[in-house]
């Protein structure tokens, strides 16, 4: 963020929550967000499939992780209690007014989108001569 306020790098991504200071104060400005949705402090930042890029995921996001083995009957417990509060209201607009979007995924939807990130670390890695 340094560099691009300075004006030494033109482009940068990083997660909203460290940009909107500067984004509110008018000295950076949001080109796009990779969120389904718009952010509702930002409607005039497109989403990245709005800009035809369905596909771009930019995202910082977190996951909740029990260590493997964990009995099933804790996870039965704790699945249910994770989305419950990740779908609060109230805590959805807390983490709106921390600049966050709350996009719950459950376990499948996550091992997924793990999945997937990982396949494009395969493709693109040995293309970028990371990995040999």
């Amino acid at each position: 963020m340094v560099s691009v306020l300075g004006g030494h790098t033109d482009l940068s991504s990083s997660s909203l929550p460290s940009l909107a200071p500067q984004i509110k104060a008018g000295t950076l400005r949001g080109l796009a967000i990779s969120t389904k949705k718009r952010h509702p402090d930002y409607p005039n930042i497109p989403t990245t499939a709005e800009m035809g890029y369905p596909d771009v995921n930019l995202a910082v996001w977190m996951a909740l992780f029990a260590p493997a083995g964990v009995p099933k009957q804790v996870i039965d417990v704790l699945v249910p209690a994770v989305e419950k509060t990740f779908k609060d209201p109230e805590v959805v607009q807390r983490a709106v007014n921390a600049g966050l979007v709350v996009e719950y995924l459950g376990p499948e939807e996550t091992r997924k989108l793990l999945e997937s990130g990982i396949q494009i670390i395969k493709k693109l890695a040995p293309e970028a001569d990371l990995i040999k």
